[in-house]
Order: structure tokens, then sequence, then C-alpha cells
């Protein structure tokens, strides 16, 4: 690969020095890959139904919590938390959830941007399977010998870390900031290394990471009353700090960051959606008092509860 780079004529510029090449494979990666996001979404919903369709982008969700059963290219599964799945174009694809309340995370996004194709926020109901009469707006295929076969849901060991970069992304593009299309490009592209880097449609997960993830579940749902770490050590088998490692190695954050996530985002819900006092809410999220809640919000949102339930917009914050 490197007796074709550079061009000869460089060699000549004052102060040129050899630097190694990317392989072939990431060469390519580098002119194909210029991510836009289209359309993103955090959401907790009932249960729900998206009939049969067909995209012009790929999509990608992330089960946060819930079940559900989603069908992609005629193969069907079962879907729970911290289930990836994976939609290319112009695949057909089926997606139902059961719960009573069911968080997915999800990007309409193209690996490759056009100013001719891209700019169309990808909303296709369920049931359009004819894509045809729009042929032209069809994303084209990747050849990436990992992006381009995978179709589905996916395995891997860093789901964690890609919901987490999920979720973000949700974040800036919702913020409709300035500059907040090249941002994203540059977050896509993260997401992407992440998941050519980490997940398969194939790969079976070690016994232990099914157990590290019942661990994130129960952490999700108890948040507000807390819990022992050394508990879930014992139930998963592992000893308190091998347990901490390992949980965040796989979920890219550490047990106590997870809790106070979890508290945090509630805390949002309730300050939007419900009309409790704040001082009630602290006590729902188990703060000893409105002042303890107030210094623990404002730390990590950067802006007080009563601001934020006033709709004033806080700076970005990866939660």
């Amino acid at each position: 690969m490197s007796k074709n780079y550079p061009h000869p004529e460089m060699r000549s510029i004052p102060g040129y020095r050899e630097i190694e090449f990317p392989n072939a494979v990431n060469v390519q990666r580098l002119m194909q890959f210029r991510p836009y996001v289209r359309q993103s979404g955090n959401t907790l919903r009932g249960p729900w139904h998206l009939a049969t369709r067909r995209l012009l982008d790929f999509l990608l969700v992330y089960v946060g919590s819930g079940n559900g059963r989603f069908t992609v290219n005629g193969r069907t599964f079962e879907v729970k938390a911290d289930d990836l799945i994976w939609v290319p174009p112009d695949t057909p694809h089926e997606m139902r959830g059961f719960s009573p309340k069911m968080h997915c995370v999800y990007l309409h996004f193209d690996v490759r941007y056009s100013p001719e194709r891209s700019h169309w926020d990808a909303c296709i109901p369920g049931g359009v399977m004819d894509l045809m009469p729009w042929k032209e707006f069809m994303h084209p295929p990747v050849s990436d010998p990992v992006l381009g076969q995978l179709c589905g849901k996916l395995n891997g060991e860093n789901v964690g870390r890609i919901r987490t970069r999920m979720e973000n992304i949700c974040r800036v593009h919702r913020s409709g900031r300035d500059g907040a299309d090249a941002m994203l490009s540059g977050m896509m592209l993260e997401l992407l290394m992440e998941i050519i880097g980490g997940v398969t449609t194939t790969a079976p997960m070690p016994f232990h990471h099914h157990k590290l993830r019942e661990a994130a579940e129960f952490i999700k749902e108890n948040a507000e009353k807390g819990f022992c770490s050394k508990q879930l050590a014992r139930r998963c088998s592992l000893s308190e700090s091998h347990f901490r490692k390992l949980f965040r190695e796989l979920h890219g954050i550490t047990p106590a960051a997870m809790r106070r996530q979890q508290v945090m985002k509630k805390a949002c819900e309730l300050l939007v959606y419900s009309d409790k006092p704040i001082s009630e809410i602290a006590e729902i999220l188990g703060f000893h008092s409105i002042y303890a809640f107030s210094r623990a919000f404002t730390a990590t949102m950067r802006i007080s509860p009563r601001q934020y339930r006033k709709g004033q917009t806080p700076p970005f914050v990866a939660l």
C-alpha cells in the first residue's frame, strides 16, 4: 500500500517526513464515510407497532428498557433492554413493542452525505414497501467489509458505549445549535467506528455479560432506591472490584454514575411532564432535602430545577 502513497512529488516538499499510511480498508473508510444525521429520537413509549416498511437511509435502534419483537429482512427476533438493531436502506422491517413503557433511542442517518439526497427527515410510515419512484434518493450500497454486512440484531461487548454515543448524538441533533451538522458528523464517525470495532450479527455474548446487563437493568429500575455494589457483584458471581471493572468496560460508565444518570433523567421527566412541587420530586428521587436535590441537579445539568421546568435551555450535557 505504501508504494502508492504519497505522490512522488510530495517527497520534495521541505519538511517532508515518511509516515505510516492507513491500510486499504481504512483508506476506503476515510474516503467513503461522511455521516449525516437525518432524524433522531430518545423516547419512552407505550405498546406500539410499526408495520413493515422500507427506508431510504440507515436506521439504528437501541432498546433501553422494555421488550418487543422486530423482524428485519425476514428474520424475527425478540428484543429487550440493551439490544441494538441495525436496518440498512431498502430492507423490509417491522417493529412492535409490548411493554407498558419501552425506552428506545434511534437514529436515521446516511453513512455518506449527499446534499442532493440527505436533506430529508426520513419519516416513511409503516406499510410503505415500494420505493422505486424515489430510487434516486436511496442511499447507495456501502462496500465496507463490516458495515456492509450488518443487518438485524447486533451482538458485541461495547453496546453500553454505543448507547451513550447515540444518546449524546440525539441531544446535539435536537439542540439545533449552529455548527451541529459538522459536530454530528464527527460524533457519528466515532459511533460507526465503535460499531465496526465491537459488534457482529453472530458472535455469542460471554455469560457474565448477560449478568452485567441484568445488573444495569436493575440499576435503571431502582435508581431512586439506590443499590449495593457488593450485592450486584455477588449476583454476577464476581468480586466487587472485578464487577465494577467489567461493568464499566461493557456499559461505558460505572454503576454509581449510571445510577446518578438515571436519577437525573427521572428528575428531568418529572420536572417537564408533572406538576409535582420540586420538594416532592426531591423526595421521590431519594434526596433528603430540596437543597440537596437542587445542588445535585445543577451540578449535573448546569441549570437549576426551577429554570429547567420553565423551559430554559441548558448547555449540552452528556447524561
